[in-house]
């Protein structure tokens, strides 16, 4: 499975204490035991986002020694982010970065526990066409989404 995590779910996926880690922790699990699954980020403002969370650092460099992220060209996620800025006019919407990582990448699965993004993930406008939009894990009742199906061959990685 390859897997973006909403910055604002690092909590609930790698922290023990957070109240939603029993909800949370598949996605976890499922990145260390699945030999395929990543932790895919890149561009601009996700890896501003990811500054702020200097807590999981050590998590990230441990999942980087594991080959377990999946890393993906910051410039071609940032003029993605750009075009789908355009095609969306709503100042409330704040979240083009992530829907340029599923456009660029071809990652199916987002990690959040944000419900305000989920009109803007499922607009088929904002994607290429055929496209496969993502689907959102929000916990257990979702666990579903962690298997094999949702894998896919990465694009644009960094290497």
């Amino acid at each position: 499975m390859c897997v973006v995590i909403d910055a604002n779910t690092f909590h609930c996926t790698f922290d023990p204490s957070s109240i939603l880690f029993n909800e949370f922790s598949p996605v976890n699990q499922w990145i260390h035991k699945e030999p395929r699954a990543r932790l895919v980020y890149g561009g601009t403002k996700y890896k501003r986002e990811m500054v702020a969370l200097q807590k999981y650092f050590p998590y990230l460099v441990e999942l980087r020694r594991l080959n377990k992220i999946a890393e993906i060209n910051d410039s071609i996620v940032d003029s993605t982010e750009t075009k789908v800025e355009a095609k969306v006019r709503n100042p409330k919407f704040n979240d083009a970065h992530i829907i340029a990582i599923f456009i660029v990448s071809g990652c199916r699965i987002f990690c959040s526990n944000d419900q305000r993004a989920d009109k803007y993930l499922k607009m088929q406008l904002l994607y290429p066409k055929k496209h496969k939009r993502p689907k959102v894990y929000r916990g257990k009742k979702h666990i579903h989404l962690l298997c094999r199906k949702n894998l896919v061959e990465l694009r644009n990685v960094m290497r």
